[in-house]
């Protein structure tokens, strides 16, 4: 955490990749957006125990007309 606020709250850095130039600051949130994207796509929903149908009783009513 003190490598991070050292980073953030200092002097601002710069990443440059040709014409294109990100302070580290929005580079780091960018990063931290597109791997809560990635978890959210990737870990699965939680739900609830499986319920296996029961069968039909025989004599029950009938599920269409005769």
């Amino acid at each position: 955490m003190t490598l991070a606020s050292g980073l953030l709250f200092g002097r601002t850095h710069f990443l440059h990749w040709g014409v294109i130039q990100i302070s580290l600051a929005n580079f780091l949130v960018i990063v931290l957006m597109l791997v809560t994207f990635v978890l959210a796509l990737v870990l699965p929903f939680p739900h609830g125990p499986e319920v296996v149908p029961e069968p039909a009783a025989e004599g029950g009513p009938s599920d269409g007309p005769e």
